[in-house]
């Protein structure tokens, strides 16, 4: 990759994110140098893009190699990298290469003060040597054995491969020289079918051949919905709670259920839901409950309308009432201003008009006392034509006849019409017939 942005001016890969660079190295290929920079020759193109390779297999076994392949290509040589990787664009076209009559070391040394080759630019000559340099710093240290190597340096980084796909997950690890095992878990974060972390996280160090727990989201969890009907409003909203959703509360009136108690609850039981969804409880209040107003002086029909329109049963009784019309409300029973409900029972006194009076018997009563019994009772006394009755009969001033008849009842202020009986005067008397004189 050094060598790479040395010749192209750039890295093989770029983005807008880790993720974005790190799927490009998974999935695509970098373009040759040459495309970058046209001075890069087909041999040091081949030998870049080889170590560029994407299986293991298919780049160079050592950083000694790759070294060998720069100084053949120093040297003017044929290098192995044109003969052996499928990404070079063009094999170079000369004979192969005579084996090395130097050391490494020292035809190193013979390419340094060689002139630019077959065109090849001083500022690729100097890329390449400055790769040669640390490759054949690295390669000495090794070889000699100038103390141990690091452990850590023989570790594999684990890739991170957050909100890849299965399929390239699978690709990342494997080239990673890792191997890999798949679970899958509920995410709210992550979309279904990507990956949610590693196990071990991406960044940790482990020995190659490794296996790497990938997590696959499920995509969002979702909590069954519990039947709650017919609880008390605190136990459903409890285990509605614990179930990661959240309560909606809505009270209406009901005569079937007593108040507090969960008549009906959307979404329904047995349906799944994601986390801190709503679910509605429609909760009884109990009956309706209302105040009575005043309803003296409403017809009947208005009254029982009313009340019934409350829901309340309407019972009727009739009674009479000495200033109240007939078929109109006296009171109601509960009074007015007593709180009701639905379930309660109202009954409507209507009534029936004044009492009827029975009109009393005053056959032979003086006058005076005729009308004395008849206005007590609220009736109203009237004398008609007088009947004559036998002289010293002792029945002149009595009453000798009456309408109506005793027992019939009037309403009151009724008429009732007596006839009071009178005896004529007697005839003069006739005076004595002259008798005959004497003399």
């Amino acid at each position: 990759i050094v060598l790479y942005e040395m010749l192209a001016g750039r890295t093989p890969f770029s983005g807008e994110s880790p993720v974005s660079v790190a799927y490009q190295h998974v999935s695509e290929f970098a373009a040759p140098p040459s495309t970058l920079n046209p001075d890069v020759s087909p041999e040091l193109d081949a030998i870049v893009m080889r170590a560029l390779e994407k299986g293991p297999a298919d780049r160079y076994p050592t950083a000694e190699a790759m070294r060998e392949d720069l100084l053949r290509y120093l040297q003017g040589l044929p290098v192995d990298a044109a003969l052996n990787t499928a990404m070079a664009t063009r094999l170079v076209d000369a004979p192969p290469p005579p084996p090395p009559t130097a050391p490494p070391e020292e035809a190193y040394r013979q390419a340094m003060p060689m002139p630019p080759a077959r065109g090849i630019s001083w500022g690729v000559i100097l890329g390449v040597i400055a790769v040669l340099i640390v490759t054949t710093v690295g390669f000495f240290f090794v070889a000699r054995g100038l103390g141990d190597p690091d452990p850590e340096a023989l570790l594999i980084s684990v890739p991170d491969i957050t909100s890849f796909t299965q399929a390239q997950a699978e690709e990342a690890i494997q080239d990673a020289d890792l191997r890999i095992q798949t679970s899958r878990e509920a995410s709210d974060e992550v979309s279904e079918g990507l990956v949610v972390r590693t196990e071990p996280p991406a960044g940790a160090k482990v020995d190659a051949k490794s296996t790497v727990r990938v997590i696959i989201s499920d995509g969002p969890e979702t909590f069954a919905v519990p039947n709650v009907r017919g609880l008390d409003v605190a136990t459903a909203t409890a285990e509605l709670t614990a179930q990661n959703l959240n309560v909606q509360i809505d009270e209406v009136n009901d005569v079937q259920v007593v108040a507090g108690i969960v008549i009906s609850q959307d979404p329904p039981a047995g349906t799944t839901q994601l986390r801190n969804t709503s679910v509605l409880l429609t909760v009884s209040k109990g009956p309706k409950e209302v105040i009575l107003i005043e309803y003296f002086g409403f017809e009947e029909a208005q009254a029982t309308l009313a009340l019934t329109n409350l829901g309340v049963e309407v019972n009727r009784e009739l009674e009479f009432h000495p200033t109240v019309p007939e078929g109109i409300v006296i009171r109601t029973n509960p009074a007015a201003g007593v709180v009701i409900n639905e379930t309660d029972t109202v009954t409507v006194i209507v009534s029936r008009g004044p009492e009827p009076v029975e009109v009393p018997n005053v056959l032979g009563d003086e006058a005076d006392a005729a009308r004395n019994a008849i206005e007590l009772l609220g009736l109203q006394y009237s004398e008609g034509e007088p009947t004559e009755v036998p002289i010293n009969s002792g029945l002149g001033g009595t009453v000798q006849s009456q309408f109506p008849t005793a027992g019939v009842l009037l309403e009151p202020g009724g008429l009732v019409t007596v006839s009071i009986g009178f005896e004529p005067e007697p005839p003069p008397e006739e005076p004595p017939p002259e008798g005959d004189g004497d003399g």
